[in-house]
């Protein structure tokens, strides 16, 4: 609720110091939670410069390892986001539908005799005598 405040205050151009004040925040959550594109490189290396030193050297050792896992999960990330091709979530809603209702046909009848034309004849008992047998 509060970060999309700050995205709005930001798109009508009040600054993060203003929407800080206007919202009882420090103005550095602002810019965390401000769209991307309204910060400048400047912000973005002297906030990607306090989050090391948060990383690095904060006394609080679980203060530490929460923004160095975020650090590392953010560049981690990103990294492995530039390389996946997009995905239509509309076609991948429907696949997901359809092996969830494959699934509940399958507990509710269960699995055919034969998967195959050419498994039909391994399900089926052979009697001593079978003709089928003799060869």
């Amino acid at each position: 609720m509060i970060q999309q405040q700050i995205q709005m205050l930001s798109k009508q151009g009040l600054s993060a110091e203003a929407i800080g004040e206007a919202l009882g925040l420090e103005t550095s959550v602002v810019k965390m939670a401000a769209p991307r594109e309204d910060w400048s490189e400047e912000e973005v290396q002297d906030l990607a410069r306090g989050l090391l030193a948060i990383a690095k050297f904060d006394p609080d050792t679980g203060l530490r390892a929460r923004v160095g896992m975020f650090i590392y999960e953010q560049k981690r990330g990103s990294a492995k986001m530039r390389q996946v091709p997009p995905v239509n979530i509309v076609q991948l809603n429907t696949l997901i539908d359809a092996a969830h209702k494959e699934s509940i046909r399958i507990l509710n009848e269960g699995l055919p005799n034969s998967i195959g034309e050419g498994d039909q004849g391994t399900t089926a008992s052979q009697e001593p005598g079978d003709p089928s047998q003799d060869s």
